[in-house]
């Protein structure tokens, strides 16, 4: 499977991590396979080593999907770490799509993004909450969106 999945029920957080090809089933596969249980859990997304293999119009219908199970009120925060720029603009078009209620933020490094995770992001007074567009800090990529 492209996308291994561990569970750490202690730190509620859910690390899947990408490898070779990443294709439109993957990502229904992951989405599917939360639990009830591991909603709330914070994810840890790498996609570092892997690629998407995603049409436009399969990112649209994923984001549709998405969007109609409703989950974004019950889900905890998301950090995606990505390495190839077109990697970057499909998680970024996916965001802008998706009627997020938690944050989700793309970093560079798996490091940076799993101290984000884990320090508490949907709290605004943390140094780790989403920062406005075009800023970088503590490992995040620029968010060059209008």
């Amino acid at each position: 499977m492209p996308l291994q999945l561990a569970i750490d029920h202690g730190a509620r957080t859910v690390v899947a991590t990408g490898s070779g090809i990443l294709r439109v089933e993957d990502i229904r596969e992951y989405f599917y396979g939360l639990t009830p249980a591991t909603l709330s859990y914070g994810k840890l997304l790498n996609l570092s080593h892997c690629s998407l293999d995603l049409t436009a119009q399969e990112l649209v219908a994923l984001a549709q999907e998405f969007n109609a199970l409703r989950l974004s009120q019950r889900l905890g925060p998301t950090a995606v770490v990505v390495r190839s720029e077109a990697t970057y603009r499909q998680v970024s078009d996916f965001k802008a799509m998706t009627a997020l209620a938690r944050p989700l933020q793309i970093f560079d490094e798996h490091d940076a993004a799993y101290a984000w995770l884990t320090t508490n992001p949907w709290d605004p007074s943390s140094p780790f909450a989403e920062v406005p567009n075009g800023r970088t800090e503590q490992g995040q990529r620029e968010d060059t969106r209008d």
